[in-house]
Parts: structure tokens; sequence; C-alpha cells
């Protein structure tokens, strides 16, 4: 098992994404499995080449990223699985995270972006 101090000089891996209309984006691991769809996929081998994401826009990929790489170092495992199968409002209330949507704009994404949303997912806590 390696000790920390030669975790600390390896170098960082480096997963390519690439949005439904082409946009590929090159994220670092720690990052980018924050998302459980990528981390099962990485960790079943399939981050050899470009992960594609059929179902996310270029523009929406990039703005998780930013978010994501933002609080990376935030975000511990343990949060970051506390936080999965929550719904959009409840994450929001448990962070003191503001929406910004206009609610024309949040329910655009939610059905663009429906299946993000379906099974598995708890209902918003009021």
């Amino acid at each position: 098992m390696a000790s920390p101090q030669e975790n600390d000089n390896k170098p960082e891996t480096i997963i390519t994404l690439k949005s439904y209309d082409g946009e590929v984006i090159e994220v670092p691991e720690i990052v980018a499995v924050l998302s459980v769809t990528i981390k099962n996929m990485v960790e079943d081998g399939c981050a050899g080449g470009v992960i594609p994401l059929e179902e996310v826009d270029a523009e929406t990929l990039s703005w998780v990223i930013t978010y994501l790489k933002k609080h990376a170092n935030l975000i511990p495992t343990n949060i970051a699985k506390f936080i999965m199968n929550k719904r959009m409002g409840t994450v929001r209330k448990l962070f003191g995270i503001e929406n910004d949507y206009t609610p024309e704009e949040e329910e655009a994404v939610m059905r663009e972006h429906q299946w993000a949303h379906e099974e598995g997912v708890e209902s918003d806590e009021d």
C-alpha cells in the first residue's frame, strides 16, 4: 500500500468527458468521480478513452464541472455520498445555496434532464 507521501507525488489522472453536442472537457479524476455514473465507469475500466455523456449538453456539463472543480476539495467522500440521490432543492437547503434560476429556467432544466431525477432520487424535503 502506498504511503501518503507517495500518493502526493502521483501524477493527477485526467478523465475526458464528451457532451452529446460534441464538447470535450478534460477533468481531474478526483472531480469526475464525484458523479456516481462516471465513478462506476472509471471503476469498470471504461475511462481509458473519452467518456460519452449522451444525456448532457455542453452548457450543463461545463456549468457542473466548473462548480465541482471549485468545490471538489471541500466535498469529502462521505458528504458526496450523503447528497447522492437528493433533489436539487434538498441539497440547496442543506448547504444554504441560493437558487438563481427563474421558475421557467428551472423547469426547462428539469425537463431536459428528467433522467437524473427519476429512479432512486428522494423527494425534496420541506
